[in-house]
């Protein structure tokens, strides 16, 4: 599935990836924003998955901006693909809880999609 997110308070006006059915980002795109810095970020995003890249990416700032091109990223797929995360994280047997992306994120998350 492709998703596409309007940025708010970065260089970047957008970014786009897609998520396949093992929960695995690739083709992430950004538009506009510092050419190398995006295009790094976007070659390290590929092949990684969503619930990695949350945990990566999440609070990333960028001067005094209060976010980034990165954390961005975090947030479109948290708030478009987190219950996909949590699918996954289910079919596959991997186990987040107790690491810092999981505690951090959890209540949010649960609070963005009513579980």
């Amino acid at each position: 599935m492709t998703y596409t997110h309007k940025n708010e308070g970065t260089c970047s006006r957008s970014v786009s990836f897609d998520v396949n059915e093992e929960g695995i980002v690739t083709n992430v795109r950004f538009e506009g924003g510092c050419n190398g810095n995006t295009k790094g970020v976007a070659a390290l995003c590929e092949g990684r998955r969503a619930d990695e890249l949350i945990g990566i990416l999440s609070g990333i700032e960028c001067g005094f901006k209060g976010t980034s091109c990165p954390d961005q990223l975090a947030n479109i797929i948290i708030k478009r693909g987190a219950i996909y995360v949590f699918r996954f994280q289910k079919k596959s047997g991997s186990s987040l809880h107790g690491s810092r992306y999981y505690n951090r994120r959890c209540a949010r998350l649960l609070r963005l999609f009513g579980r």
